[in-house]
């Protein structure tokens, strides 16, 4: 596979990965945000369970609550639908997890049995212990609820932890991959190819390069392979003729300096025969001939041919090589009949004269394409063998010159296996194949100097890419730290709303229990009145008695001033009685002295009796006196008994009410104790969640952070593949070169 092909490629599954990557990190961090989201509303839920249940408490003393309830259910009914169905109004997708959305429904169907008893207490207050109970399933519920929504946004972080680990470990293969396939198909390759050529600059030239490739390493292996099998036979044609030459200058005759380069030229353009036909410059008749494996016959065929046939016509009177083929009209029958296809013929020219021609007979039609070129070379070079020095010289330039084209091609290449692709390839080589070969350079220069500028910008762009991961990362780690010292500043606050639940919980109890004293001492100031009400009730009586007997005691004083006034007449009498006596006596003398003083006596006695009589009625007079007010006093008590009993009564009754009013309240205040406790318990879970969002939110901070440092990971990554990169240096404005055109060979 070709380089550039290998590595768009990788560039496409980077771009790719790179691409998947954002979008499942951006999709996995909304996700963690409406999880955070629906967190935080489960959270409010319970909150807002809360708050109705205080609500409810308010309302059932009395306070107008009606409509804050009312404005809370809605909000309830919105938040729990929206968790449910989903809502865009809040941001809330559907829930799509089982056993989340059953633990939703069953909050659903709690809230419908609360709301009903909401509904019905205000008309039965029997009915708020079971609004109590319905509240407690509730709170339960949400709890146990949000627990599973913390639980699914871990396992969503988790989810995020896996996918960021995965993306990179495949971007990290892929890098590997890069460098793995850079090392393999350019680095290693080159310093091979470097190896290659220096053994080739040292002189072997059986060397074999590995061309099995099918990529740009392998095409540069391939053309200097050819290169080098081209320099090997031009090396080799050129050693073939500089030892004809040299060994046709050492001759000391010319007959051995005509066989030496006959057999050169059969040597060198490895013909099946070759001949030497010697002309003399001035008649243009042949001279000699040198054949080389030719049968007599078509040597004497030759020898009587002159300057004039049509086959030496062109080399001898134009001296320009020519090639003859079998079915050409000129090509001489006795070849063809002995299998000869074609027949190469070159002027030896020297100084403008043409001194010989070689004549190169093979059985087949195609020759190597350097062989014509070799051929002239030799026929000029042999044909200056008349001039040692002159051969010599020319010789030694072409020699200098292939050493030349050869230490600079080598110079070339191993600027290429160093990474050095800003060289300029501007070398004119007079020689076609080593023209050929700069423009293989060339041609190799631009492409790979294309593909390191194509992996340069591949790596801007991945680094790019990875600064800007790495950027964005950074954002949402600030973000989340933000959302962690919010979830803090939350948590302080939830703090000081559980310290005053826990204060109102205890002073709820202080005044629950003062409620049960009070419960106490009403009951107690209960019995102490009904005790009252019956003493006051035993007084009534008592004085009812009193009352009774006074009014007898004032009977029997009117029967004693009766029986007072009876003796009082009585007496009256007496005293009359005694007076009648005194003068009755008293008329009777003597007689009726003893008489008169019985009736003294009678009369003191009466007298005494009425005073006594008289003393009595007056007592009888303060006693009945004293009865009157004692009896009208008494009366007053009895009617003030009857109303006390009946004030007792009403304040009994009202003792009673107060007694029931009291055990309201200490009821009431026993479920206010127990709803705080509930809400002290509920802030303290409210509290243990938001330390659980808090550490959720820091994890997502470190894990963002872990995608920070991944970025930063990929972005070192990409800085050594561009440090590895800028090993090689290339030119980046220049554009892809025109092959120069191809010389012609005349």
């Amino acid at each position: 596979m070709r380089i550039k092909v290998l590595l768009n490629i990788f560039v496409g599954i980077i771009a790719f990965m790179l691409i998947v990557g954002l979008i499942l990190t951006f999709q996995q961090l909304k996700e963690m945000d409406v999880d955070s989201h629906i967190v935080n509303l489960n959270g409010k839920l319970r909150a807002l369970t809360f708050r109705l249940a205080q609500l409810s408490l308010e309302k059932s003393y009395g306070m107008d609550t009606q409509k804050e309830i009312e404005r809370i259910a809605q909000e309830y009914d919105l938040i729990l639908n929206g968790l449910i169905h989903g809502n865009n109004q809040l941001n809330l997708p559907a829930a799509t997890n089982k056993k989340y959305r059953a633990e939703l429904e069953k909050i659903q169907h709690i809230w419908n049995r609360y709301r009903k008893v909401l509904s019905l207490v205000d008309d039965n207050p029997e009915l708020v212990s079971e609004l109590h109970e319905e509240s407690n399933r509730l709170f339960e519920q949400t709890n146990a609820t949000t627990g599973i929504a913390a639980n699914l946004a871990n396992a969503n972080l988790s989810d995020v932890k896996s996918t960021q680990t995965i993306l990179f470990v495949i971007n990290a293969l892929v890098l590997l991959a890069i460098l793995f396939v850079s090392m393999r198909k350019i680095s290693v390759p080159l310093n091979a190819l470097k190896d290659k050529a220096i053994q080739i600059a040292s002189g072997d030239y059986d060397t074999v390069i590995d061309s099995s490739s099918k990529d740009e390493i392998g095409d540069l292996a391939r053309s200097f392979q050819a290169m080098v099998q081209t320099l090997k036979r031009k090396i080799h044609a050129t050693n073939i003729i500089i030892e004809t030459t040299i060994h046709s200058i050492e001759q000391h005759d010319l007959d051995s300096t005509y066989s030496t380069v006959v057999n050169g030229i059969q040597s060198l353009t490895e013909a099946d025969s070759a001949m030497l036909i010697v002309v003399d410059p001035k008649t243009q008749q042949i001279k000699d001939v040198k054949p080389n494996d030719l049968p007599d016959y078509l040597v004497n065929e030759l020898v009587r041919m002159d300057a004039g046939h049509p086959l030496l016509t062109g080399a001898f009177q134009h001296q320009e090589f020519r090639e003859w083929r079998a079915n050409q009209p000129e090509f001489p029958a006795g070849w063809k009949q002995h299998g000869f296809q074609s027949v190469w013929v070159a002027p030896l020219v020297f100084m403008n004269s043409t001194i010989a021609c070689a004549i190169v007979l093979g059985k087949r039609q195609d020759w190597e394409d350097d062989t014509r070129h070799h051929l002239e070379l030799i026929s000029k070079l042999t044909a200056a063998a008349i001039s040692a020095k002159s051969t010599i010289y020319e010789v030694e330039k072409i020699r200098r010159y292939l050493e030349q084209e050869v230490a600079t091609i080598l110079s070339i290449v191993e600027e290429f296996s160093r990474g050095n692709f800003a060289i300029e390839v501007n070398h004119q080589a007079s020689d076609e194949e080593i023209a050929r070969l700069y423009d293989g350079l060339r041609m190799m220069k631009v492409n790979l100097s294309n593909l390191i500028v194509q992996l340069k910008s591949i790596g801007t762009t991945l680094s790019d890419a990875s600064m800007d991961l790495s950027s964005r990362s950074e954002e949402l780690a600030r973000g989340a730290q933000e959302q962690a010292s919010r979830t803090r500043d939350l948590s302080a606050a939830v703090e000081e709303m559980n310290a005053t639940i826990i204060e109102s919980a205890r002073n709820s109890q202080e005044s629950s229990e003062m409620a049960q004293k009070a419960f106490q001492v009403a009951h107690e100031g209960a019995q102490s009145i009904d005790q009252a009400i019956q003493q006051m009730r035993k007084i009534s009586t008592s004085v009812e008695k009193i009352q009774e007997m006074m009014t007898r005691l004032d009977s029997s004083a009117q029967q004693i001033g009766e029986i007072i006034s009876v003796i009082t007449d009585i007496t009256e009498q007496t005293n009359l009685l005694a007076l009648n006596a005194a003068i009755e006596a008293a008329r009777a003398g003597e007689q009726g002295k003893g008489f008169a003083v019985v009736a003294g006596e009678v009369g003191k006695l009466a007298q005494k009796a009425a005073d006594s009589t008289t003393e009595i009625k007056a007592i009888i007079d303060q006693i009945q006196s004293n009865t009157a007010r004692v009896v009208k006093a008494v009366q007053e008590s009895l009617n003030d008994a009857e109303e006390g009993i009946k004030i007792a009564d009403v304040a009994g009754d009202s003792l009673q009410e107060i007694i029931s009013v009291v055990e309201n309240v200490k009821n009431m205040m026993q479920q206010l104790a127990l709803a705080s406790n509930e809400q002290a318990t509920a802030s303290e879970q409210i509290s243990q969640n938001i330390e659980v969002i808090n550490s959720i939110t820091q994890e997502s901070a470190s894990e963002i952070n872990e995608i920070a440092r991944t970025a930063d990971n990929l972005n070192s990554m990409v800085e050594s593949l561009y440090e590895s990169l800028n090993a090689f240096r290339v030119n980046e404005n220049e554009a892809t070169p025109q092959l120069r055109p191809q010389p012609h060979v005349n």
